[in-house]
C-alpha cells in the first residue's frame, strides 16, 4: 500500500492542493443539486436502523457477483469510467442562451421533451447514451435516455424535466434510470473531488433485477425480473447502503478517500442495472469545463483528481464492509421525515425535560413513535405520550449532569420508518 502511494505523484498534488485550501480558508461550497431535506442531501446520522435483512441481502449480491464473475471474493465497489456514466453540461452560464430544441421520443412510453440544447453537447458514449443538462439559475435540470440521431435531428428513449429545488424524486414520469432517479442525483463531478468534499449520497449500479414492482423511496419504479420475482433477497431499487463508520479510510487514497467518506456520512442508492462485476458508482464521463463550446472528455475532465489507481483504491471496499439501511415499505413513497423542535445543545433545568419532534415530510400519517435515551440500540423504546403524539416527558431523576443522547423513531401508516437523534447537555 505505501509503495503504491509513493509511486503516485499526482495523489501527492491532490492532498497538497487540498491541505492549501483548508489552511487559507478558501475550501469551496461547491453546488449541489435538491433541497437540504432530500434523501440525497440528508446524512445518514448516529445510530441508523439497520435493516434486519441486511446481511442477506449482502450475502446474495457477492452471490450474484461470483456467478457472474467466477470468482470467489466479495463483491467490491468500482467507478464507471469513460462510459455507462452520465454526460453533465451547465447551460446557465453561456451567452446567448441557446434556443430550446424539441427532443421527440423512439419509445413506446418515453415522452418528447424541449430543452436548451447547445449545438455541441453530446451524450454518454455508451448504449444508455445518457444526457444531463441543467440551468443552476432556473433550478432546471433536462434528463435523457438512450440519444440518437446528431443535432438538431435528435430522438431518445425517455425524457424528464426534474426541479432542482425540489426533493429530487420523480413522480410525474418513469425517469431516465431503471429506478426513476434524476441523473444529477448522487453523481460524483470532478469539482467535488477538488473542493475535497462530497456532500450528498451516491449512487450505484448492479445487475440484480427481481421485478417491475420490487422498489423502495426514493425509487418509482424497478426493473424485469430476470434473477426471480418479489425479492429473493435481491436488492430493490432505491436500497439504501451506508459503508462502515468504523471502516479505516487511512489506507485508501486521497481521492478514493473523499468517495468514502461520503458513503460513510451520505450512503449510496441502488439506481440502475450494472454488469454484476461490481457495485459501481457512477461517475460523470462528459462535461464542458472551459466555456470553450468544446466537450471536455474524461480524460480532461478527471486530470489529477482521478485514475485507476483510485479506482483500484476504492475496490478495497466490499460488499462485506457495508449495511442495508432499513428499507421502506414496497412501493410505500416516502417515510416520514422527523426532527427535534426546541432542543438547545445544553439545558439548565432541575425539572422535567420534554423532547418534541415533528413531522417535516412524509407521504403518509405517522402512526407511532418511539423515543430511546442514552442507548446504542432500539431494544428498549419509550412511548409517546397519548396526550401529546409527537412529545416525550423525562423526569429529572432520570438526566443527570453530563452529555446525553435522545433518538426518535416515527412508524407509518404502512410501516416504513425514519428516524432523527440529537445530542445534548445538562448543567445543573
Amino acid at each position: 500500500m505505501k509503495k503504491r502511494n509513493a509511486s503516485r505523484p499526482h495523489s501527492l498534488a491532490v492532498a497538497m492542493l487540498l491541505c492549501c485550501l483548508l489552511t487559507a480558508g478558501m475550501t469551496q461550497t461547491v453546488w449541489r443539486p435538491f433541497s437540504d431535506d432530500s434523501p440525497w442531501n440528508t446524512p445518514v446520522g448516529d445510530l441508523p436502523l439497520i435493516d434486519k435483512n441486511s446481511s442477506l441481502y449482502l450475502k446474495q449480491t457477492t452471490t450474484l457477483y461470483r456467478q457472474r464473475t467466477l470468482r470467489s471474493t466479495e463483491c467490491p465497489v468500482s467507478a464507471t469510467r469513460q462510459s455507462w456514466g452520465i454526460a453533465l453540461f451547465f447551460v446557465d452560464g453561456l451567452r446567448p442562451y441557446h434556443k430550446e430544441l424539441l427532443i421527440p421520443c423512439h419509445s413506446s412510453w418515453g415522452k418528447p421533451l424541449a430543452v436548451p440544447l447547445p449545438k455541441w453537447a453530446e451524450p454518454d458514449r455508451s448504449e444508455d447514451a445518457h444526457l444531463c443538462l441543467i440551468d443552476r439559475d432556473k433550478g432546471l435540470e433536462w434528463d435523457f435516455w438512450n440519444i440518437k440521431g446528431k443535432n438538431p435531428r435528435f430522438s431518445c428513449g425517455s425524457s424528464a424535466l426534474v426541479n432542482t429545488r425540489a426533493s429530487g424524486v420523480i413522480t410525474a414520469a418513469h425517469g431516465c434510470r431503471e429506478s426513476g432517479f434524476p441523473l444529477s442525483a448522487g453523481l460524483v463531478r470532478p469539482e467535488e473531488l477538488r473542493s475535497g468534499e462530497i456532500r450528498h449520497a451516491l449512487v450505484f449500479g448492479f445487475d440484480g433485477r427481481n421485478g417491475y414492482d420490487q422498489f423502495v423511496y426514493p425509487a418509482v419504479t424497478g426493473c424485469d425480473d430476470k434473477f426471480g420475482p418479489n425479492g429473493h433477497h435481491v436488492l430493490p431499487m432505491g436500497s439504501r447502503l451506508q459503508l462502515s463508520p468504523d471502516y479505516d479510510l487511512s489506507t485508501l487514497t486521497p481521492a478514493a478517500r473523499i468517495v468514502a467518506r461520503a458513503l460513510q456520512i451520505y450512503g449510496m442508492y441502488l439506481g440502475d442495472e450494472g454488469d454484476g462485476h461490481s457495485m459501481s458508482v457512477y461517475f460523470q464521463t462528459l462535461g464542458e469545463i472551459n466555456n470553450d463550446g468544446v466537450v471536455d472528455d474524461w480524460t480532461k475532465l478527471w486530470k489529477v483528481l482521478w485514475d485507476e489507481n483510485d479506482r483500484a483504491a476504492l475496490a478495497e471496499l466490499n460488499a462485506s464492509h457495508f449495511r442495508v439501511l432499513e428499507l421502506p415499505a414496497i412501493g410505500a413513497g416516502r417515510p416520514p421525515l422527523i426532527a427535534f423542535t426546541a432542543l438547545p445543545d445544553t439545558i439548565s433545568t432541575d425539572k422535567e425535560v420534554r423532547f418534541k419532534i415533528e413531522k417535516q415530510a412524509g407521504d403518509l400519517p405517522i402512526a407511532r413513535v418511539q423515543f430511546f435515551l442514552d442507548q446504542t440500540s432500539y431494544a428498549q423504546p419509550s412511548y409517546t405520550d397519548m396526550a401529546a403524539p409527537f412529545s416525550w416527558r423525562v423526569g429529572k431523576r432520570r438526566l443527570t449532569p453530563g452529555l446525553h443522547s435522545i433518538r426518535a423513531v416515527a412508524t407509518d401508516q404502512k410501516g416504513s420508518r425514519n428516524w432523527t437523534s440529537r445530542k445534548f447537555y445538562i448543567i445543573r
